[in-house]
């Protein structure tokens, strides 16, 4: 097994939870049932598991129907659909936008790779995962957002003609491709064994975005993001999600072996040969969330200790005072 447990950010599944908002369903259940509760709201590049996400459209999945992530992603603006929406603020065409993506997946994933390839003039999209989901329904609920996604770029050139050619995907164990045919007027093809592979025809692929979209884009914010594998250990792994849940209190030793897919002993010793503990971990977190907004004079003690998992602001005072010997 690798030491790095895949992750992605989590803006992956914000369309769908705003989906979920405006059609009236519980939010709250759907994210406590995939362990999520401590989502990030107010932070879409914060970290989740790839495991909780994929496990999260699993369940919508199975309340909504086989082809949601269609309807999600066609009741989303394209500007509003993670990734993809930001290229267009640097992007002219659904070529470049994808392009920009595949270049950008570090940032975004640690274990989905996006490629993309000419045949003859033609765009051919290749994405897939170095991370083994748990059966063919979830790589196929997965691989058809991807799908979707891809499908609302090529959509947004304003061009009558269908945006793709063809598709080949892993079927739906039960309804196969027969699902997505009302979506897409192109080629389908079901491959159990090959990763989602889509092929945009060149003057889909090159053809410009409307100026109105290209405008809007403009005024999107360009994050500033590292490469989510950081060291490539686990303890850096492990720092990155224990930020995101550190408003949901102390992530537990047994939370964190669940993530990762292992016994808590097996995250114990990875962890001891990396010579840290998870105490360890989540203390310098805290160190650098602390160090962080202390460099904001309108920083206040309480809203500092509530976003470190602290109860109260003297535990955090106390902490401080370890860290650096003086109070804040």
């Amino acid at each position: 097994m690798s030491s790095f447990v895949p992750i992605i950010r989590a803006d992956v599944i914000a369309p769908a939870l705003r989906w979920m908002v405006s059609h009236g369903r519980d939010v709250d259940s759907a994210l406590r049932a995939v362990d999520l509760d401590w989502y990030p709201w107010d932070d879409p590049h914060a970290i989740i598991p790839v495991k909780n996400a994929a496990h999260f459209f699993f369940n919508l999945t199975q309340d909504e129907g086989p082809d949601i992530a269609f309807h999600v992603v066609a009741e989303t603006g394209v500007l509003d659909i993670g990734l993809l929406g930001n290229a267009i603020a640097l992007c002219s065409t659904p070529r470049s936008a994808l392009t920009f993506a595949a270049s950008m997946m570090p940032y975004q994933c640690t274990h989905e790779v996006l490629v993309l390839s000419k045949n003859s003039d033609d765009c051919v999209i290749s994405d897939s995962w170095t991370f083994a989901f748990k059966d063919q329904e979830t790589r196929h609920i997965v691989a058809q957002y991807v799908l979707a996604l891809i499908h609302k770029i090529c959509r947004s050139t304003g061009k009558s003609s269908p945006p793709l050619q063809a598709v080949r995907m892993v079927p739906h164990p039960e309804f196969g491709l027969s699902h997505l045919r009302p979506w897409l007027d192109c080629d389908l093809q079901a491959d159990v064994n090959t990763p989602l592979e889509v092929v945009i025809p060149a003057f889909i692929a090159d053809h410009s975005f409307p100026k109105h979209l290209v405008d809007a884009g403009q005024h999107l914010p360009i994050p500033r993001l590292r490469p989510l594998r950081g060291d490539g250990s686990m303890a850096g792994c492990l720092a990155l999600l224990a930020k995101s849940m550190m408003k949901d209190g102390n992530p537990s030793l047994d939370r964190m072996a669940a993530i990762a897919g292992v016994s808590r002993r097996t995250l114990q010793r990875r962890l001891a040969q990396e010579e840290v503990s998870l105490s360890d971990v989540i203390d310098r977190v805290r160190q650098d969330i602390a160090a962080e907004w202390l460099k904001d004079p309108r920083s206040r003690l309480q809203d500092l200790s509530g976003q470190m998992g602290y109860t109260h602001p003297s535990t955090l005072t106390r902490a401080m005072r370890r860290w650096s010997e003086q109070s804040p």
